[in-house]
């Protein structure tokens, strides 16, 4: 037999769909307490931690606090926002807060508005009965945040870290392969570059060009930290 939540991970793997873009689970159980175990353990499954707020003062041992905003969604959108913006209201409307910032622009970590996105949002604010939209910056929205009085945050004092825990420093094989791909391809070029001078060989440029390319490609961010899921760590060990 096969739990409920071990189940649901596979039928969302294989259907290639992420956890955070479901937006309800609909469990047939005997109580409703059934269904909250079902998917707490489903989330322990996928690593994500529960946090009681997605804003928070995040408390270190030492009793200091930082305000702390955990951005909605994803940080990244090239297109209109006027369907990122329907989803921030509807995920944020049990929220202890409301008034909310939510990221635009194209690139890697967010990056540059674009026009669409610019329009879209001028569009939104001249539309009656439109949540107020209003270009800011992280700095003004947490001053804005920290002069309500009223506002009754939560405190978390423990790590905040839920995906690849320790991956900077324990998930250490694909760093040591990356070191051994190096010395091989220094080594490699030493050597060649000796044979072509001593016995005339031909240098192979391309070929160390390719591989160059290669290691270089695998040092992405994401890869070389190790901050990713099993498979596609062992695709980048393949040889």
């Amino acid at each position: 037999m096969i739990p409920v939540n071990s189940a649901v991970k596979s039928c969302l793997d294989k259907a290639g769909i992420c956890l955070k873009d479901i937006q309800k689970v609909l469990i047939h159980q005997a109580n409703g307490k059934m269904d909250e175990a079902i998917l707490k353990r489903l989330f322990r499954l996928y690593g994500e931690k529960e946090i009681p707020a997605d804003m928070f003062w995040w408390e270190g041992p030492d009793g200091s606090k930082v305000l702390t905003y955990r951005i909605p969604i994803s940080y990244n959108d090239s297109r209109s926002v006027r369907g990122r913006i329907e989803k921030v209201m509807e995920q944020f409307r049990d929220q202890p807060f409301r008034s909310f910032m939510s990221y635009y622009g194209a690139g890697d970590h967010g990056g540059g508005a674009t026009k669409e996105n610019i329009a879209s949002i001028k569009e939104i604010q001249n539309e009656s009965g439109a949540p107020v939209l209003i270009f800011s910056t992280p700095e003004k929205y947490f001053t804005e945040i920290r002069g309500d009085e009223n506002l009754n945050l939560p405190v978390i004092k423990d790590d905040l870290q839920h995906h690849a825990v320790g991956c900077y420093t324990a998930e250490t094989e694909i760093k040591k392969n990356n070191r051994l791909s190096e010395a091989a391809l220094i080594t490699a070029e030493k050597i060649s570059a000796l044979g072509s001078v001593i016995w005339n060989f031909k240098y192979p440029r391309e070929e160390f060009t390719s591989a160059w390319k290669r290691v270089l490609f695998l040092q992405f961010h994401d890869s070389l930290a190790g901050t990713l899921s099993i498979s596609p760590r062992r695709l980048r060990l393949c040889p």
